[in-house]
């Protein structure tokens, strides 16, 4: 059935992959089972929860493996974007060493732990565009795409990050360590920014994010039309 070459190009797979690729070679449901307990066995993979698999890179103990958290996060729900902490990293203004994973999802996906990482299901904001690829016609894209090890992973965009992490600090360390990320990040779109986080409908958000933009006025090229914007709908 060629697993192998299927693991070469999934580091992190669902159960339903392998099986369409099984059956895509001719095999049977039941022989992507055998194949799956065959594997895990003699430590090629590793299962990281129900449903949900790992390759183990050539030469690692598969006990003490741990696969690319990111990539784990983005396969964590059929929805999964990386957001908060998971997204700082991938976009590597991350502060700190990272011992939990965040990622945005409709379903009713429960928190697990593998490998000493936490990884944290997040329920997107109503007000939001959720996790949809396609944003309405008035609205400013706020999920991007890349590539990671061969591995299709969305995620939040910079601005969205950076406006998430303020509204939900608690997520991200705490308020003093979304500052350190953010000032590693070197420039934002300022009207992507504001645009979204007027879309969340929080005073406090749009007061913190006023400061961020205060501190970063020059750097950034902030106007004061901007900074109105949000002192306006922080006061409310």
């Amino acid at each position: 059935m060629r697993s192998s070459a299927f693991f070469r190009e999934h580091a992190v797979f669902t159960r339903d992959e392998f099986r369409d690729h099984v059956i895509s070679t001719g095999g049977k449901p039941r022989t992507a089972d055998s194949l799956l307990r065959y594997h895990t066995g003699r430590g090629h993979i590793v299962r990281v929860r129900r449903g949900l698999y790992a390759v183990v890179r050539e030469g690692a103990d598969a006990a003490r493996f741990r696969p690319d958290p990111l990539l784990v996060a983005a396969r964590a729900a059929p929805d999964a974007v990386l957001s908060h902490i998971s997204a700082l990293q991938l976009f590597g203004v991350l502060s700190y060493i990272m011992h939990r994973a965040t990622f945005l999802t409709a379903t009713s996906a429960s928190r697990f732990t593998f490998s000493g990482v936490e990884y944290v299901p997040v329920r997107p904001p109503a007000a939001t565009l959720a996790v949809r690829d396609a944003p309405r016609e008035d609205d400013e894209p706020t999920i991007g795409i890349t590539w990671r090890a061969r591995t299709r992973v969305r995620h939040t965009t910079l601005e969205r990050t950076v406006v998430d992490c303020l509204d939900r600090a608690d997520l991200c360390g705490g308020i003093s360590e979304v500052w350190r990320s953010i000032e590693l990040i070197d420039w934002i779109d300022v009207r992507r920014a504001v645009t979204y986080a007027l879309r969340l409908r929080s005073g406090a958000t749009c007061a913190r994010l006023g400061l961020i933009l205060e501190t970063y006025r020059d750097e950034w090229g902030v106007t004061e039309s901007d900074l109105a914007t949000l002192e306006s709908r922080a006061k409310k």
